[in-house]
């Protein structure tokens, strides 16, 4: 997502309510396929202790029309 980001808490991914298809939230290993991830559904949002958002990896099912959006703290 964002390189070398400091967290204290951590930081809220949300998949936009209008995405065309599923996203997968994961750390490195997600590269290896999103059996290593946690799905996340258009509209559905998770909330991850992280300290650096660098840990966090993404990955979009499909192409194209999908958006993620975060907060951190």
């Amino acid at each position: 997502m964002a390189t070398n980001l400091q967290l204290y808490t951590g930081v809220t991914i949300k998949a936009k309510a209008n995405n065309d298809n599923d996203v997968w939230i994961g750390n490195v290993n997600l590269q290896k396929g999103t059996k290593n991830g946690y799905l996340l559904e258009p509209g559905e949002s998770v909330f991850l202790e992280v300290n650096n958002l660098n840990s966090v990896w993404i990955k979009a099912d499909g192409d194209g029309g999908n958006t993620i959006l975060y907060i951190g703290s």
